[in-house]
């Protein structure tokens, strides 16, 4: 999250700038931090669109539509989640795609879990995805890992396995597979270790922490 902060920082073309969004906003959602990444893409989204960066817009609006769904937009932001994983992969945009899926994981495997507990009020504004798509979280989250965990190493984007293993631990502990939960948080820490990062992500920290209580 530092680096990316720094290459936004660091860059003096508002464009560089606005690449540097991108994996920002992987580390912030990676963290749960919503609010964050709201701001982050309200940003960026705007620049993108105003100068003609397309490709970059519809890589960057995945993560407006998770954290959407994070601060109680439910069924719109879901819906605006799958129809533009639909669109990128009509127009053959598969990077985006990509990053639509990556989201999408994240967010059935945090809804699996019931890491978010709605209000009444938000529930009840959003009859779509309570009945349609909550009861089904962790089948469609189970089987969207098994993709990007097949498809990732055949696109040469092996790195990203790191957010499959993750969300997969999280989906693992709530079903408690912890053998499993825990097999993922290993390769979750040699991810880190080889990119040299000593701080270990709260939520991966949490995580340990919650399967280190059961013994």
């Amino acid at each position: 999250m530092q680096s990316a902060r720094a290459s936004i920082d660091a860059a003096k073309d508002p464009l560089y700038r606005g690449l540097g969004a991108l994996p920002l906003a992987m580390a912030l959602s990676a963290e749960g931090q919503a609010d964050q990444v709201l701001e982050l893409c309200r940003q960026w989204l705007t620049f993108h669109e105003a100068n003609g960066g397309l490709y970059f817009a519809a890589q960057l609006r995945p993560f407006h539509h998770s954290a959407s769904i994070a601060k109680g937009h439910l069924s719109d932001g879901l819906r605006g989640l799958l129809s533009g994983i639909e669109d990128a992969k009509t127009r053959r945009m598969l990077s985006c795609a990509f990053f639509g899926e990556l989201n999408l994981m994240a967010v059935l495997a945090s809804v699996a879990r019931g890491d978010a507990r709605p209000s009444l009020g938000v529930l009840a504004r959003n009859p779509w995805f309570v009945f349609t798509q909550a009861p089904f979280a962790a089948r469609k989250a189970a089987a969207l890992i098994e993709h990007l965990r097949a498809e990732l190493p055949r696109r040469q984007q092996a790195g990203y396995l790191f957010y499959v293993d993750l969300y997969e631990a999280m989906l693992c502990a709530a079903q408690r597979k912890n053998a499993r939960a825990r097999e993922c948080l290993q390769r979750v820490r040699q991810y880190l270790l080889d990119a040299g990062i000593e701080q270990v992500p709260a939520r991966v920290a949490a995580l340990e922490a919650e399967l280190d209580a059961r013994g």
